[in-house]
């Protein structure tokens, strides 16, 4: 695996690792985002929901109200027809003290009635109005009967409600074939069945993607009902959050390439350079890009390289003429037997060799040893004469 790779793998490990794990709890926190968005809806239908049911019972109660004060036995009726005919409620009924009726409008819903003031409804009927009861009394607060101002549990009244609370509205008791719904048949089935064993205030959810509450019958609302809501979708949100990951991975991606390229180039140059150099190029040199830890190593091998080449052609100057002396020597040995000239030719040849600026060659005196200047050079001012040389070296 080439370092470029390793660089590439570790930078993408780094900067995609928190990435990934960042969407996957933006993800979760999304999902549950959904369900309290959901739930929140459902709390504020539920409230919708129960302020409607309870101006409705307020409205019936007010109708039996004003029913019950008109004396008389005609007042009574004219009175229920026409809060029936205003729309005011469905349907009266008068009873008597012992619970016979003594009047019902025309078209009046079949039982039961669910009361307004009861203390809860019945899951195990199917209501088929709701109801306000006021009682009735002589002067003398004996009980006369009660009146009973109705309102028909329709398909319309639920819609009012669902209106009201920009959410579905189910009315369940009995069996359940016989719940109103505003949701199709299908979903009304599930919503059902899912809230029958729910207590009430629960939330649950279907598969047809709604969560739903149960709502009564309890004391403040007699009506077995539920209420629905479609489950948030954050679809747009994990577009968003999916369109940001892969914005990130590309950038990582951009950001790995570059950061291998930019550093494994000039070591991969430094490396060709320096087979060259191997190969016996000391003219190989590495361009320098930046001033970074890479960039002075290319510095230093550009000079060290400079100085390698300075010693060569130093030293191949120095080898080409030693060689030069070296044949005049030979040839000079080979063509002359003048032991001066040949002294001559070996001192300059020892000042070349060494760089001296002036030599001389001394030969001992066989008879007195002593030593004799023979030759010289770089001393013209300060040598003897040849008269003198003689003498002049005779004491040395």
């Amino acid at each position: 695996m080439t370092l470029r790779a390793r660089l590439t793998a570790t930078f993408l490990a780094v900067v995609l690792g928190p990435v990934l794990l960042g969407a996957i709890f933006v993800g979760g926190t999304v999902a549950g985002a959904s369900r309290d968005r959901s739930v929140e809806r459902l709390d504020l239908a539920a409230g919708a929901v129960r302020t409607s049911i309870g101006a409705l019972c307020r409205q019936l109660r007010t109708v039996a109200q004003s029913i019950a004060v008109l004396p008389g036995a005609t007042e009574p009726a004219g009175a229920a027809y026409r809060a029936v005919a205003y729309g005011l409620a469905s349907a009266v009924r008068v009873t008597d003290p012992g619970g016979a009726t003594v009047l019902v409008t025309a078209d009046a819903p079949g039982a039961p009635w669910a009361d307004c003031a009861g203390s809860g409804g019945d899951v195990a009927s199917r209501y088929e109005a709701i109801a306000a009861r006021v009682d009735l009394r002589d002067g003398a607060g004996a009980p006369l009967g009660a009146v009973y101002a109705a309102q028909r549990l329709d398909l319309s009244l639920l819609r009012g409600l669902a209106g009201s609370s920009d959410a579905a509205v189910t009315l369940f008791g009995g069996p359940a074939a016989t719940a109103l719904s505003t949701e199709h048949d299908e979903t009304a089935v599930a919503v059902v069945g899912a809230a029958r064993p729910l207590p009430v205030g629960a939330v649950g959810e279907i598969t047809q993607g709604r969560y739903l509450r149960r709502e009564g019958p309890d004391p403040d609302q007699p009506l077995p009902l539920a209420v629905s809501v479609p489950r948030w979708n954050p679809g747009g949100m994990y577009a968003g959050l999916l369109g940001v990951v892969v914005l990130a991975a590309l950038l990582a991606i951009a950001a790995a390439g570059w950061l291998a390229r930019s550093t494994t180039r000039p070591l991969a140059e430094l490396a060709r350079a320096v087979d060259r150099v191997a190969a016996g190029d000391l003219a190989a040199r590495v361009p320098v890009r930046s001033p970074d830890e890479v960039g002075r190593l290319g510095t230093a091998f550009n000079r060290m390289t400079r100085e390698m080449q300075s010693y060569v052609h130093a030293l191949t100057a120095s080898r080409d003429q030693l060689r030069g002396h070296l044949g005049i020597l030979g040839d000079t040995l080979s063509g002359t037997h003048d032991l001066a000239r040949i002294l001559q030719v070996l001192l300059q040849t020892a000042l070349a060799a060494t760089g001296a600026r002036a030599g001389v060659v001394l030969l001992a005196d066989p008879a007195t040893g002593l030593l004799v200047g023979q030759c010289a050079e770089g001393l013209e001012e300060r040598w003897p004469a040849e008269a003198d040389r003689t003498a002049g070296l005779g004491g040395v």
